[in-house]
């Protein structure tokens, strides 16, 4: 509808400038003066051209000591690709004002249809009864009606008052209303917007928008819910040629909880180019830990019972050595019945310093990472901690093809609590080797050819770490650095065909590892297996398995197994098919998890789509989650009507139809029910 009223006013602006010139190209059957009334007429095919400018008319009358053009009957002018018609028009050479009778303009965004309309110098444009829609109907599905409407040039238009038709039936009534016309930022209201729901009750926002300055600015929001209550939202932006950044903080009186709520998240990045500093951060609070449950729009956000809050500040110095410090709080929640149990950490602060693959001499590097902090919980101080490691390693190529590196690490710790102190140090040496053997062979012509390149890669790690007394730590519940002196063995294949575009893909990948344990008599143990087989099929098809595997041969049990399938078919974007299966096993009495998730989006036909997700356990054999949406094309209208069967034992239901030119103009209607027996046994 802005571009509407935009383009109906170039069109007024453009005959003015065209009018007041004094040479047209114009042509009729007939042409004369009439001296009683000082005019000149044409009559029969009457037009008028100037440059991209074509006005025709049944008959035009020009006055030419009024300085007053008339054009009757079909009138119809052309501005390159606009156009629109009229029944009448009259220009007011010297006032330079446009009147026009019964015009109806197509625009890009729908029809204005009005009894008259007339142009106030070169920014101002007044409507008289006039109708608007985007329905391209001869009887309209719907329209806006208005007795009066001002558009102002780059600024808004006004209408008063504002009646909504379905067909020839009022539904709506609004005493007035505007909407923002202008291109680029400017500071004024946006569109307000009416929506309802059975929990929120009706509900009116209306946005302001404030411009700061060339680099920032700031949406302050007033939302009414006639249930739940009033909410006020603010959101300060900035972007500049070093970084940009958000902070948006939403308060609300939350007549349903019976308390005041809010929450605050935000994120920024900076570039500080004088001293190379870069500063990143994540803000994120809120009031109480059902916040999200209650206001989140979709199943992630509803989700949500982990926040985190950081301001980081790095640094580099050279290629090598970079400098790390951050704030770091972390609040997380987990539901118990009616309950939530809490748990916040916090490092204030955390300071790193590490020195990155230095090269000395004779392939030898120096490498040494710092870590300092302070870390509470539940606000409460729990512990110090001063980390190094300090590692010399040395890197070489043997024949060209192996390549061996060795690492001899030195980490001391040093912890301080409220009532005692206690420090480590423990050295830990490391040796790699690794080669790769490649070969091409034909099978099953799996890819775009039958040609598959194939790369073989055995490798060794060996790990040495002494036993050092550390019985105080594992008293003080941190972790305890074990000995170890294992020979690790690794073979990873790697499987590559070509795809029909001629591009590469690898379509299988396994890997093989298992440990020898020289403490343990040179026992083996920990053998890991893993594959991922995702052949190329095409652009539109895609399916990927994995599977993992770990098994101790020591105790002769199995440590892990996990197994999962993912299918993908697109046809295109309102077209597509997403398949999970998860499966992992349960060892030490824990159960068999068993997951499935299927996901469709579909048209119909032409005009309907569905959409719905399902997430069934088969462990228990019963959906955790599920979800469907219906949406029809109404002509000019979008109508969607889902339901939704939430994990926690809420099923909700929505019903929205909206105006497809307009975002904001919708009918929204929602309903909550809760399940209690499906509550308690989540």
């Amino acid at each position: 509808m802005r571009n509407c009223f935009l383009l109906l006013f170039l069109i007024f602006i453009g005959l003015s400038q065209i009018f007041a010139v004094e040479t047209l190209f114009y042509g009729a059957d007939k042409i004369e003066y009439e001296t009683e009334n000082k005019r000149f007429k044409l009559n029969g095919h009457c037009f008028i051209d100037y440059g991209d400018i074509h006005l025709t008319a049944d008959t035009i009358y020009f006055f030419n000591e009024k300085k007053i053009i008339y054009a009757l009957g079909n009138v119809f002018i052309k501005n390159g690709s606009s156009s629109f018609y009229s029944e009448a028009l009259k220009y007011d050479m010297d006032k330079k004002r446009l009147y026009f009778k019964y015009a109806r303009i197509p625009m890009e965004n729908g029809y204005l249809v009005g009894k008259a309309f007339s142009t106030k110098g070169e920014n101002i444009v007044f409507g008289k009864d006039a109708i608007f829609t985007t329905c391209n109907k001869p009887d309209p599905d719907y329209k806006i009606k208005t007795n009066r409407l001002k558009f102002i040039k780059d600024d808004k238009v006004f209408f008063s008052p504002v009646i909504f038709y379905i067909g020839n039936v009022p539904v709506f009534y609004f005493p007035s209303y505007f909407f923002p016309v202008y291109k680029g930022r400017r500071t004024g209201f946006l569109q307000p917007s009416f929506s309802n729901s059975s929990v929120d009750g009706i509900t009116v926002t209306l946005p302001f928008f404030l411009v700061l300055n060339r680099y920032s600015d700031f949406t302050y929001t007033f939302k009414y819910m006639s249930v739940r209550g009033t909410s006020h939202s603010g959101v300060f932006r900035y972007k500049n040629y070093h970084g940009n950044g958000n902070v948006e903080l939403f308060y609300i009186e939350d007549n349903i909880q019976k308390m005041n709520r809010w929450n605050l998240k935000g994120n920024f990045l900076q570039f500080f180019d004088k001293n190379r500093l870069k500063a990143t951060g994540v803000v994120n609070f809120s009031s109480d830990s059902s916040f999200f449950s209650d206001f989140g729009e979709t199943l992630d956000e509803r989700a949500i019972n982990d926040i985190n809050s950081y301001i980081t500040f790095s640094r580099k110095f050279g290629s090598f050595l970079y400098f790390r410090t951050n704030i770091n709080y972390n609040k997380r929640w987990e539901r118990f019945g009616e309950q939530y149990l809490e748990r916040s950490t916090a490092y204030l602060p955390q300071i790193n310093f590490t020195l990155q693959n230095t090269p000395l001499f004779w392939n030898l590097y120096l490498s040494n990472s710092t870590t300092l902090y302070s870390y509470y919980i539940n606000e409460r101080f729990n512990k110090g901690v001063f980390s190094d490691t300090l590692s010399f390693s040395h890197k070489n190529t043997v024949f060209k093809y192996f390549n061996f590196s060795e690492t001899l690490s030195n980490r001391f710790d040093y912890y301080f609590y409220e009532d005692k102190k206690q420090n480590r140090w423990v050295p830990t040496f490391n040796m790699n080797g690794y080669f790769k053997i490649y070969g091409y062979f034909n099978f099953l012509n799996i890819g775009a050819t039958n040609k598959i390149k194939h790369i073989i890669t055995p490798s060794l790690r060996y790990t040495f770490t002494p036993d050092m007394p550390q019985e105080r730590f594992e008293h003080s519940g941190e972790s305890v650095i074990v000995k170890a002196n294992r020979l690790s063995y690794f073979l990873t294949n790697d499987f590559f065909a070509k795809t029909k575009d001629n591009g590469t893909k690898r379509f299988l990948a396994i890997s093989n590892g298992v440990a020898q344990d020289f403490n343990n008599d040179g026992k083996f143990s920990q053998i890991s297996n893993s594959l991922v087989f995702s052949p190329y099929i095409s652009h539109n098809f895609s399916t990927k398995f994995r599977l993992n595997y770990m098994f101790d041969p020591v105790t002769r049990t199995d440590k892990s197994l996990t197994a999962s399938n993912e299918i993908r078919f697109y046809l295109n974007s309102s077209n597509k098919i997403n398949m999970n299966l998860f499966y992992q096993k349960g060892y030490s009495g824990a159960n068999d998890i068993l997951t499935g998730r299927f996901s469709l989006n579909f048209n119909l036909t032409k005009d309907w789509n569905v959409a719905t997700t399902l997430i069934y356990d088969f462990s228990v054999n019963k959906f955790r989650e599920q979800s469907m949406t219906l949406k029809r094309d109404l002509h000019c209208w979008t109508m969607n009507v889902s339901w939704e069967d939430r994990m926690n034992g809420s099923i909700v239901y929505k019903f929205v139809i909206s105006l497809n030119g307009f975002g904001d103009m919708k009918w929204n209607y929602g309903k909550t029910i809760k399940n209690l027996e499906a509550e308690n046994d989540w």
